[in-house]
């Protein structure tokens, strides 16, 4: 079961989520968990696909912002 959808709680969050939302037109793309600013865990929705799976793990968020 998903989890419920959870507003960014400080702007490393809000910095890093909005662009991941900008990847799939607002469609989210993963939750982030940020602690003192670096990304503790991601979690990705089932139907984010492969190419973008990939992209997440290879350490390369700060190109997606």
């Amino acid at each position: 079961m998903a989890e419920p959808f959870q507003y960014p709680s400080s702007k490393a969050d809000l910095l890093i989520y909005s662009g991941l939302i900008a990847l799939e037109y607002e469609t989210k793309l993963a939750d982030i968990l940020v602690d003192q600013g670096k990304i503790v865990s991601i979690h990705e929705p089932s139907y984010v696909t492969r190419a973008k799976r990939e992209i997440n793990t290879s350490g390369k968020i700060a190109m997606l912002l």
